[in-house]
This record gives C-alpha cells, sequence and structure tokens, in this order.
C-alpha cells in the first residue's frame, strides 16, 4: 500500500500515479519536496532510517485519524514497531488561534469518542481546534511512545514575521515546504 500526499514534486520519475490522499511512505530513495505537517521515520537496529511516512494533518486528515494511520502504515511497510519510530509535528494553525465551528468537533467526538472534547478548548468563548494534541494523542494510541514525538510548537497563523498561513492570510498566503528523503 503506498499512499501519497496531495502535493508531490519529485526529480525522479515515479512508476505510479500519486492518488489524491493525504500520506505518503517512502522505502527507497526517492527525494520529495512536499507540504506536510507530521513526520514519521522507522529506524533499523542500527539507527539508520529504514522508511519515512510523513503525512498532511488538516483538521479533515486529523478528524480521519491520519496521525495514528500514519504509524500503523509505516509500522506495516518497515516491519518495524512504532517503538523503532520518531515522529514530529511541524510548526502548523496553533490552538491559540485555530478557529473552528462546532461540526468539525461534533466530527471528531464522532470518530474518537468524548476524549475528542479535550482537542477542543474554548478560550474566551472561541472555539479552537488543537491540532497537536489532537495528533500526539493518536501517535501516542497507534503505539509511539510520547519521549520519540517532538512538537515545533509554533503557530503559524501568529508568527506572521516567519510563516505563511493559508487561514490567517487566504489567497494572499505563500508556501513552506520541507525536504524528505531516504539516503540510497
Amino acid at each position: 500500500l503506498l499512499l501519497v500526499a496531495t502535493f508531490v514534486y519529485t526529480r525522479e520519475a515515479l512508476p505510479w500515479r500519486p492518488p489524491s490522499q493525504d500520506a505518503l511512505f517512502v522505502l527507497q530513495s526517492v527525494n520529495l519536496l512536499l507540504f506536510t505537517l507530521i513526520l514519521a521515520v522507522a529506524e533499523d537496529a542500527s539507527g539508520r532510517a529504514a522508511a519515512v511516512g510523513v503525512a498532511h494533518a488538516s483538521w479533515k486528515s486529523s478528524v480521519g485519524g491520519i496521525a495514528g494511520r500514519l504509524v500503523t502504515e509505516l509500522a506495516a511497510l518497515s516491519g518495524l514497531p512504532p517503538s523503532r519510530m520518531r515522529a514530529a509535528l511541524a510548526p502548523s494553525a496553533g490552538p491559540c488561534c485555530y478557529e473552528v465551528g462546532p461540526e468539525i468537533r461534533d466530527a471528531a467526538v464522532d470518530a474518537f469518542g468524548a476524549a475528542a472534547e479535550a482537542w477542543f478548548p474554548a478560550p474566551g468563548g472561541r472555539l479552537v481546534f488543537d491540532l497537536w494534541r489532537a495528533n500526539a494523542d493518536q501517535l501516542a494510541a497507534a503505539g509511539l511512545p510520547p519521549a520519540q514525538f517532538e512538537l515545533a510548537g509554533v503557530c503559524t497563523i501568529c508568527e506572521r514575521e516567519h510563516f505563511h498561513s493559508w487561514r490567517r492570510d487566504r489567497e494572499a498566503a505563500g508556501r513552506f515546504a520541507g525536504l524528505v528523503g531516504l539516503r540510497g
């Protein structure tokens, strides 16, 4: 099973046609320029990266369980357990600013039960989605040890001078990306 991110650019011809999904797994030497939020790496016994998986953790993907699926699929593809993985969440919309409607909270509660209520604090009466906590909780539930997860903890909406944000700037927003690959 190979799932591909919505935005994938590579210098090499790929032997498959990318479907429109929100995750990508790499088991061979391919360099990807992508727009993503979560990176997971499975390491072999020597500590060498054996496989990488990336996911775009939008509110839809997060409510759909993308972080947990990232760990589960990476384990299946690499043959390595979650205890041999590390993950990181890049700068993204933070719980300070990521305002959503009640339908998003309702969808999360439908998918994950009452525990998902904790992902939706309401400071000053504003309903916000804590994507950071939602994805960290999903990674832990999938077996990734919390000590092996790094959170940038930087809100792209607040940090106007450092990051572009679609939520803040709409059509005027630029983009930022990451480069991921395995050494051959």
